[in-house]
C-alpha cells in the first residue's frame, strides 16, 4: 500500500479566501523570470496537482501527485542554491531517489522552524500580493497582539545553551525525521529506494496491482506536502539570507541521506 512521506497539516498560511491554494502560489510565477528552472517547476506542481484532481480515481491520479512532489522538491532545490546553500551536486534534480531526499529535507526544515508548540501557538505564514512578488510575513499571536518575525528561517531552537545546544537539536530533529521515513523498513537506504519507486507501480503491471489514491485525504496531503516544499522555497527565495542553523541541518541531514 502507498504511503505518503510526511503526515500533518505541513506549513499554516494565510491567502486571500476562496483561493485554491496552488493556484495562488503558481500566479507568482512571473516573479520568478529571472530562475526559469524554479519558474518551470511552479508550473509543474500546478499541472500535476490539476492531473491528479480529475484522475484521482485512477493509478494515475497518484502518479501526478508524486510528480507534484518531485517538482516542488526542484523548486526548492534551487531556492536553497540561489542563496548559496552546499547542497549535494544533483544538476538538473532528475534523479527521482535524489528528489526523494530533498522532501525529506523540507520535512525536516518544518519540524525544526516550523514545530507543534509554535503552529498550536497560532504562528502563521502570510502571502499577499504586491504587484507581480509575494510579500510574505510571518506572525506569531501574542495575547492581544502579535510579533511579526520577518524570516522564519532566522529562529533557532536549542536543547541547553549554547552551540551544543544547537547541534543537540538539530540533531534530534534528524533523528525524528530518519526514523519516521525508515518505519516498516530495514533502512533509510531501503526506504528511499521504495520512495523512489513508488512511480513505477502506479504504471507497471495488472490494473488491481497498481498504487492509486485510497481517499480524498491522501490527495489532500499531497498537496499540502507540494505546498510545504514551494512555501519554503518562496520564504527563502524572497526573503532569507544564510543562517548557521539551516547549513547545520542540511549539513547533518545529508550526512544521514548519503550514507542511508
Amino acid at each position: 500500500m502507498e504511503r505518503t512521506i510526511t503526515s500533518g497539516p505541513g506549513i499554516p498560511l494565510e491567502i486571500p479566501k476562496n483561493t485554491d491554494v496552488i493556484d495562488y502560489l503558481a500566479s507568482f510565477s512571473p516573479a520568478f523570470s529571472r530562475h526559469q528552472t524554479m519558474q518551470r517547476a511552479l508550473g509543474g506542481v500546478q499541472d500535476s496537482i490539476r492531473q491528479a484532481r480529475l484522475m484521482r480515481n485512477e493509478p494515475l491520479g497518484l502518479f501526478a501527485c508524486l510528480t507534484a512532489e518531485e517538482e516542488a522538491s526542484s523548486f526548492l532545490y534551487h531556492a536553497l542554491l540561489s542563496r548559496g546553500y552546499k547542497l549535494p551536486p544533483y544538476g538538473k534534480l532528475q534523479d527521482h531517489g535524489n528528489k526523494v531526499k530533498i522532501l525529506l529535507l523540507c520535512k525536516t526544515f518544518i519540524h525544526y522552524y516550523f514545530c507543534a508548540d509554535l503552529i498550536e501557538g497560532g504562528l502563521r505564514i502570510r502571502i499577499i500580493r504586491k504587484g507581480k512578488r509575494p510579500d510574505i510575513s510571518c506572525y506569531l499571536p501574542l495575547g492581544d497582539s502579535c510579533a511579526e518575525i520577518e524570516d522564519p528561517f532566522q529562529m533557532v531552537v536549542t536543547l541547553g545553551d549554547g552551540i551544543g545546544g544547537l547541534d543537540d537539536a538539530i540533531r534530534g530533529v534528524v533523528d525524528e525525521v530518519v526514523e519516521q521515513a525508515s518505519d516498516g523498513h530495514k533502512n533509510l537506504s531501503s526506504s528511499i529506494t521504495y520512495l523512489k519507486n513508488r512511480r513505477n507501480r502506479c504504471i507497471y503491471g495488472p490494473l488491481k496491482h497498481k498504487y492509486s489514491l485510497k481517499h480524498d485525504s491522501e490527495l489532500n496531503q499531497y498537496t499540502s506536502n507540494a505546498v510545504s516544499a514551494l512555501t519554503c522555497g518562496f520564504i527563502i527565495y524572497f526573503k532569507h539570507q544564510r543562517t548557521q542553523s539551516m547549513s547545520k541541518i542540511i549539513e547533518k541531514m545529508f550526512d544521514r541521506l548519503e550514507l542511508g
